[in-house]
């Protein structure tokens, strides 16, 4: 009998440490899967901000210093707005569309308008990282104010054949949003003069 006594405090010492080992499995794998979908949410945003674009159109808007490099071109400041569908039916590939551009500044005004072709290279099948060569080709309108030690002499106008060439780097953000840094754009007018401009152009929009 006294053997039989002894052998109940030990099964109940086996049953409490069969508990207390399972309760520290429960805890143990409960930490595991929180961890696991802690990291699943912080690497999801990552992934879906930079997965290339799906979207075929686009419209942006720009800012860009405009250099004047010949003698009757004024630096200006210039103000553009675009749009363009890619044809093979995502964000990468050729693309066709238009461009309006308002520059200002130097006693002067011009307008131009044409359409506008982009070719999107993309660099990499998991970013939507774009290299993107352009060219645009349209009319240009400009006036510009004449005065001569603070005497005003009126103002000329004149409208001219526009063209424009340029290179881009474009990051697609979200499948939505998009922002471009063009380092190179060498804008020439052909009128009864040439003038040649120089644009740095920063620029940004949203794809749908």
């Amino acid at each position: 009998m006294a053997l039989t006594l002894a052998r109940k405090p030990l099964s109940r010492l086996h049953l409490s440490i069969s508990n207390v080992t399972l309760v520290l499995s429960l805890v143990t794998a409960a930490g595991t899967a929180s961890a696991q979908q802690a990291t699943a949410t912080a690497e999801k945003p990552s992934a879906a901000v930079l997965v290339p674009g799906t979207r075929p159109m686009f419209a942006t808007a720009s800012i860009a210093p405009a250099f004047g490099l010949s003698s009757n071109a004024a630096t200006q400041l210039k103000l553009s707005q675009s749009f363009g569908y890619h044809f093979t039916g995502d964000g990468s590939g050729f693309a066709i569309g238009g461009e309006l551009q308002e520059s200002l500044g130097g006693s002067a005004f011009a307008f131009q308008v044409g359409p506008k072709a982009w070719y999107d290279i993309q660099v990499s099948d998991r970013l939507g990282l774009y290299l993107a060569p352009s060219f645009m080709l349209g009319l240009a309108y400009g006036s510009a104010s004449q005065s001569y030690y603070g005497y005003d002499y009126g103002s000329i106008a004149g409208v001219a054949f526009n063209m424009q060439i340029g290179f881009e780097a474009k990051l697609v953000i979200g499948d939505r949003g998009l922002v471009f840094f063009r380092p190179v754009t060498i804008d020439i007018g052909v009128g009864s003069q040439v003038a040649v401009r120089y644009d740095l152009v920063f620029g940004g929009g949203a794809t749908f």
